[in-house]
This record gives structure tokens, sequence and C-alpha cells, in this order.
């Protein structure tokens, strides 16, 4: 939990943007995409060639360090709700990605756990500006929570895609993770985070212990069940070595190594 710059914000603006721009020209480009990350929009864009739904979960981070920073009077890492306004825009993007393309759009935060906030809707002329109004004005209220879980948050998406009321066979699913923190579940120490990214990816990040076989770890799940997880993490420019290495966890999670 720390305080972050503007230009992480901007990242994610991109992010997004770019996956606007790839499933409908298949030729963007951002220089802070890997070419592993490139490879998951190429994946997406294929599917939505012979598909004509998809459906894109939202998953929005509401811990407090987006309003306070570590010291009293310090800001937190979107002081200004920037947030709020990216994520509208984003949605307002999706209902223009192709002619013909059903998109559908639920949406949960998560601090010490998952919440619900809007069930799946599909996008039209109406429920897109309403969707994105509510983003603008609520999603800045939504920054009290304590600790950072992500098992809970992809553990609960992966739930919500599967339970789509659309077609399996004409979909495409995308995750839209978007967090300001490193990994901190609820627990009494490290090895609460430990067995959760044991979980996540069937070995932690500290021992490399194996927790489960790697096929049935949720990360796996979720990519078997052909979701493609888009990750925008806000990092802190004064992080040490250590931190920043505890921060990449994140692309480790959304990419499938490291």
């Amino acid at each position: 939990m720390r305080t972050f710059t503007r230009r992480a914000l901007t990242f994610a603006a991109s992010t997004l943007l770019f996956f606007s721009s790839f499933v409908i020209n298949n030729d963007a480009s951002a220089g802070e995409v890997s070419d592993i990350g490139k490879s998951g929009f190429t994946e997406l864009s294929r599917c939505l060639n012979s598909n004509d739904i998809l459906d894109v979960y939202y998953m929005i981070d509401e811990s407090s360090s987006l309003s306070s920073g570590k010291n009293p009077g310090d800001p937190g890492s979107d002081p200004n709700d920037d947030r709020a306004k990216i994520l509208a825009a984003s949605v307002e993007s999706l209902q223009t990605l192709r002619p013909g393309l059903k998109v559908n759009v639920g949406v949960a935060t998560f601090a010490e756990a998952a919440t619900e906030r809007k069930t799946w809707v599909e996008l039209d002329q109406k429920s897109t500006p309403d969707l994105a109004d509510w983003m603008r004005s609520e999603i800045p209220n939504l920054d009290q929570g304590n600790a950072t879980n992500w098992e809970d948050a992809l553990s609960f998406s992966q739930k919500q895609l599967k339970n789509s009321k659309s077609d399996p066979s004409n979909r495409c699913q995308a995750l839209v993770w978007f967090t300001d923190g490193i990994i901190n579940v609820p627990g009494t120490s490290i090895q609460a985070d430990q067995d959760a990214m044991g979980r996540l990816c069937s070995r932690d990040h500290v021992e490399r212990n194996e927790y489960t076989s790697p096929e049935k770890a949720l990360l796996s799940q979720m990519r078997a069940e052909g979701i493609t997880i888009l990750g925008i993490q806000l990092q802190d420019p004064k992080w040490t070595t250590e931190e920043l290495d505890y921060a990449s966890l994140m692309r480790s999670i959304v990419e499938g190594q490291g």
C-alpha cells in the first residue's frame, strides 16, 4: 500500500485502449505490453473473429490506499479518482468494438474479499451510458477496504464468468483486473500470502512448495476456460527492489510464467 504516480494511471488508460484497438484491428501496439501480453490480445482477437459474444468482467481494487497514503496526510494512489474516469471510458468503448458483437459486462470490487457491484448487463444505447455514469459516480466512493486479496478477487471473477448466461459455444471472455497494491490477503503473516499464491499458481513464491498440480491451480483453470486476463497495476516509483519483485507477482499471474 503506497502512494503512486499519475504515470501508472496513464498506463492503465493506454492498456484499456490497446485492448479496444487490438480486438478491432489486430495491429495495435503499446510499449509496455510484453510479447506474452500481446499474444493474449491476439488470442482474444482470434476468438472474436469466430464468435459473436464478449463477456467482460471488471474486478476493481477498493482498498484504502487509493484514498490515503502510508503516512497521515499523504495522498492515496488515486487522489483525483482517475480510475473511475478511465474505467467508465473503457465501458463506453466496448460497445463500439465491432458491428454485431454482443457485449456483456459485470462489475465487482475487492479488498478483504470480492463484492459484486453490478450483475451482468448487455451493453446497448441505454445500459452503456448508465453503467459508465455509475462508474464515474460510485467507484470514487469505494476506497475504504483493508487488505488486497488477489485470490478471492480472481476466484470470484472465475465463478462470475463461468455463470454468465451467454452461450458458451459462441462467446469470448475477458477479465479486467485493476489493483493498486501488492498481494495482501487477510492473515497474520506472510504465510497467508504464500499460501494464496500456492493455490493460484500451484507453487508458492517463497519456498516453491507445490500446493496443487499445475492444471488444478486457479490460474490454469481460468486459462483453460479461455479467459483473457487484463491485469493493470499501479506501481510506486519509490518501491525498493524487493517490493518491485513482490509486485511483479501480478505479471507472473497474468502471463503464466516467472
